[in-house]
C-alpha cells in the first residue's frame, strides 16, 4: 500500500467516524521537491519537505527562494505552492452521510499557489475556502492561481470559477463564498483578467491578469547541490504540468523583437527601475518605466509594487542581489516620480505634483522613514507618509504612516524606489518613486 493510499484509508476512518484524533489527519503528500522548503506541523515541529512527505491538517509550508512544492490530496486535489509563499492546510474532511462537517480551508500568508480542486471540493464545493490576509476566495469547482500578500491579493481562473470577496464581517469564520455583497466572480470563459483586492479598496476590481501570467511561468531546476541526488528526469514535466505557461515560446520572442533597441536591453537599465505593465495608464510624470514583460524576461527581481508598476532590482546572473549596505544613516534625494488620483469610477485619473520629498534611512537599525507633499488641482495638498524596517534583502516594510508602501533598495543601498497608494476623498491617490545619494 503506498503512503497516499495509506493516508487515504486513514482519514476515511477518522471522517466517517467523527472521532477527535490525538494526531492531525494525515491528508496528503509531496509529490515534487525543488529548492528548499519546509513543514510547520501544528505542533511547532519544522521539518524539510521531501518527495512522499506526509501533509497534516494545521500544517504549514514555507517555500524558500527557489523552492517550489507540489502537494497531492486524498481526494486527487492538487496545489502546487511556489517560491518564497507560505500555505497552511487548516481544514481537509468530507462525509457523504454528514455533508455539514466536509470542509476543506487553506490560508495563503503569502506568496503564489495554483490550486486543482478535488473531488471531495467538487463534491461539497459550498464548504471550501482559501483565505488571504485580505481575501476570502471560495470556488465552485475549478483550476486557479492565487498571489497574496499583507496589501493585496490577486487571482486567476483556468477552469472553473471563483468567487473572491473582502476577508471581513461575517466572512471571516465561514467556508465557501461569501454572500457579502461585494463579492466578484470570475469564470475561465474570462479568461486574461483576474479578480484584484488591494488594501485600500472596499471591493474587488477584475483587471487584466498580467502580472499572474508571468508568476505562473514554469522555473528551471536548480542543479543538484554536492552530494544530493539529482531531481527526477521527469520533474521539469510535472512542473509545466501543475503551471502551464501563459506566454508561449512565440509570444515571448515576439514580445523582445517588438521592444527592440534601448528597451530590450534591461542589462543597460539602472539597478532599480520600474516596469509597467501593458495595460496599465500611465502615470502622470512617468518617462522612466520600462515594459514589463521584456524586464522579467531578463531575469530581475522584483521589490514590490501597486498592481499596475513594479519595482525592479537587478539580478546577478539569475540570482538575488546581496543586500549588503554599510552601517550608519542616509538622506536619500528624489531622482524621479509620477502618480494621479485614480477616481472610483476608474476612468478618471487626475494628474498630482509631488515635492517636499525626503527619505531617511538608518542602515544600522534597518528602519526607514518618508515623506512626500502632494498637490492636485481638486485633491489639494496631501501628504504620503510612512515608516517601518528593512528586511535582510533590502525590501521596505512599512509598520506605521498614512500610506499602504511597496518597494526597497539596491543591493549596494544607494538607490531605492517605493510605490503609494492613499485613501483620498472621491479616489485613490497612487503614484511611484525613485531616489539616489
Amino acid at each position: 500500500m503506498t503512503p497516499l493510499q495509506s493516508a487515504t484509508l486513514l482519514c476515511g476512518l477518522l471522517v466517517a467516524q467523527t472521532v477527535s484524533a490525538q494526531a492531525p489527519a494525515v491528508v496528503g503528500e509531496a509529490t515534487l521537491v525543488i529548492g528548499q522548503a519546509q513543514v510547520v506541523h501544528a505542533s511547532g515541529q519544522a521539518n524539510p519537505v521531501v518527495r512522499g512527505s506526509a501533509i497534516q491538517v494545521g500544517d504549514i509550508i514555507q517555500t524558500d527562494t527557489g523552492g517550489h512544492v507540489h502537494l497531492r490530496f486524498v481526494d486527487g486535489g492538487r496545489v502546487s505552492v511556489r517560491p518564497l509563499s507560505r500555505l497552511q492546510v487548516e481544514n481537509y474532511a468530507h462525509s457523504v452521510q454528514q455533508p455539514q462537517l466536509s470542509a476543506i480551508k487553506f490560508t495563503l500568508e503569502e506568496g503564489v499557489v495554483r490550486s486543482i480542486t478535488g473531488s471531495w471540493g467538487e463534491a461539497a464545493r459550498e464548504r471550501f475556502r482559501l483565505n488571504t490576509p485580505l481575501a476570502a476566495i471560495g470556488v465552485k469547482g475549478t483550476d486557479f492561481v492565487v498571489r497574496a500578500n499583507a496589501d493585496s491579493t490577486a487571482a486567476t481562473v483556468f477552469a472553473g470559477a471563483i468567487s473572491v470577496a473582502p476577508l471581513q464581517g461575517a466572512c471571516v469564520n465561514t467556508l465557501g463564498p461569501c454572500a457579502s455583497g461585494t463579492e466578484k466572480l470570475l469564470s475561465e470563459d474570462m479568461r486574461g483578467q483576474m479578480i484584484e483586492l488591494a488594501r485600500l479598496q472596499a471591493t474587488p476590481r477584475l483587471v487584466p491578469a498580467v502580472d499572474l501570467m508571468v508568476a505562473s511561468l514554469p522555473q528551471a531546476l536548480p542543479p543538484a547541490a554536492p552530494g544530493k541526488a539529482q531531481a527526477p528526469a521527469d520533474s521539469t514535466v510535472l512542473v509545466a504540468a501543475g503551471d502551464k505557461p501563459l506566454f508561449s515560446e512565440v509570444r515571448i520572442a515576439s514580445v523582445v523583437s517588438a521592444l527592440g533597441g534601448a528597451e530590450a536591453s534591461v542589462a543597460a537599465a539602472p539597478t532599480l527601475g520600474w516596469a509597467r505593465f501593458a495595460w496599465a495608464q500611465k502615470l502622470s510624470g512617468d518617462d522612466f518605466s520600462q515594459q514589463f514583460e521584456a524586464a522579467m524576461l531578463k531575469g530581475n527581481e522584483r521589490l514590490g509594487g501597486n498592481g499596475a508598476y513594479t519595482l525592479l532590482r537587478q539580478a546577478t546572473e539569475g540570482q538575488a542581489t546581496a543586500f549588503a549596505p554599510s552601517s550608519g544613516k542616509a538622506q536619500f534625494q528624489l531622482a524621479s516620480a509620477a502618480g494621479n488620483v485614480i477616481r472610483n469610477d476608474g476612468s478618471t485619473f487626475e494628474p498630482v505634483q509631488l515635492n517636499g520629498a525626503t527619505l531617511s534611512v538608518d542602515f544600522t537599525q534597518a528602519s526607514f522613514a518618508t515623506r512626500l507633499q502632494v498637490t492636485g488641482p481638486q485633491l489639494g495638498q496631501d501628504t504620503v507618509q510612512a515608516a517601518g524596517s528593512i528586511s535582510s534583502t533590502g525590501v521596505f516594510q512599512a509598520h506605521s504612516g498614512n500610506s499602504a508602501l511597496q518597494g526597497g533598495l539596491s543591493g549596494n543601498g544607494r538607490e531605492a524606489g517605493y510605490a503609494f497608494q492613499k485613501g483620498v476623498p472621491g479616489g485613490v491617490l497612487s503614484g511611484v518613486t525613485l531616489w539616489g545619494r
